[in-house]
């Protein structure tokens, strides 16, 4: 039998530049907790985050510019599209979608890490794992209605 270990992807969308450092440094972190196995995809949906080198870019193993369409919506597919076509992903593989907000807008730190991948860790094959989010209203995106997303 064929033993393997699971890899674990994150698509990371960067549109802001400031963000793309600590979002690489927390993708890593997280991704180290889950598993040896680690890929980092970033989709960049401004050409000002291309142009913005960290201290973390060696972590990145694909990039591609994103269509920016729908938003960090589009670039999760036309990221997940693109590591598809340069590695197979199996059934029991973690792929992990975020944008380079996932890391501001709210007190976060190596707890949250943590946090995170112990989530995912536990998680069962084909579960969900994420933050969700409330809206004040209803919104409509590609004809689903919602008040909330992950």
């Amino acid at each position: 039998m064929y033993d393997r270990k699971r890899q674990a992807i994150v698509i990371l969308v960067s549109y802001y530049p400031h963000y793309k450092e600590s979002a690489l440094k927390y993708s890593a972190d997280i991704l180290s907790k889950i598993s040896d196995e680690v890929k980092i995809c970033v989709v960049y949906n401004t050409a000002e985050a291309r142009s913005q080198t960290t201290q973390y870019d060696h972590f990145i193993d694909f990039e591609l510019e994103g269509s920016n369409k729908g938003w960090e919506f589009s670039a999760w597919d036309e990221g997940l599209a693109h590591v598809r076509q340069q590695i197979n992903i199996a059934d029991d593989d973690v792929l992990i979608f975020a944008n380079d907000t996932f890391c501001h807008h709210w007190p976060f730190s190596s707890l949250n890490v943590n946090f995170i991948s112990q989530a995912i860790n536990r998680a069962s094959f084909g579960e969900v794992v994420g933050d969700i989010k409330h809206f004040k209203q209803t919104i409509q995106l590609n004809q689903v209605t919602g008040d909330a997303w992950m």
